[in-house]
């Protein structure tokens, strides 16, 4: 008979950090729901474990999905989740913390010139939601829109979350989380993007 959840968090989760965390985010988030854009604080002593179990928690029955990356490179992501035996043949990057002339695209990955090109990021958005168009379910992780900010005024930066987010929730087959780190996304930045996510959540 298989486990209950109760069962396995009983036995996998409450004695490891791993699934503490993994329990928080299900919790937290309705991580197994779709059609629905979240917004995940952490606090800076969640920041470098978080991402992986959020991504294995969110790749947990569905076809895959997209990790957006402004913060920690690409290569360096997939190290971390193939460390962590976490399957990423069906994970395609979206990558605008590498700094590149022009953006590149590989088999699994779109190089995006960097933060300062938003139209770049948006095109390579929408090329990477239409290659998932066909799955039946999918998941997105951007982390962070407040990379965005050094480079982009504050309106400019809300406005493009804004419009992302709803991009996002026209995609019935899709949970997405934004990501965000407390110490490094201000207060008031925060507070004025909420609204414009179904859900949000602290995890400090």
């Amino acid at each position: 008979m298989p486990l209950s959840d109760e069962e396995f968090y009983e036995l996998q989760g409450l004695v490891s950090t791993a699934g503490k965390t993994r329990r928080a985010l299900d919790e937290k988030l309705s991580l197994e729901k779709d059609n629905l854009v979240s917004l995940l604080v952490l606090g800076a002593e969640k920041e470098n474990n978080v991402l992986v179990e959020l991504v294995r928690a969110l790749a947990t029955d569905r076809d895959g999905g997209i990790l957006v990356s402004g913060r920690i490179p690409t290569r360096s992501i997939e190290r971390e989740l193939n460390e962590a035996k976490v399957e990423t043949s069906n994970i395609f990057f979206v990558d605008f913390a590498t700094r590149r002339v022009s953006p590149s695209e590989t088999a699994n990955s779109f190089f995006v010139g960097g933060p300062k090109d938003l139209t770049g990021l948006n095109l390579a958005l929408e090329k990477t939601l239409a290659k998932f168009s066909e799955k039946e379910r999918f998941f997105l992780v951007f982390d962070c829109f407040s990379v965005l900010k050094t480079y982009h005024s504050p309106r400019i930066t809300e406005r493009f979350v804004h419009m992302t987010t709803n991009n996002l929730r026209k995609r019935k087959n899709l949970n997405a989380v934004a990501v965000e780190i407390e110490a490094q996304a201000d207060k008031a930045f925060l507070d004025r993007i909420e609204s414009f996510f179904d859900k949000s959540a602290f995890l400090g």
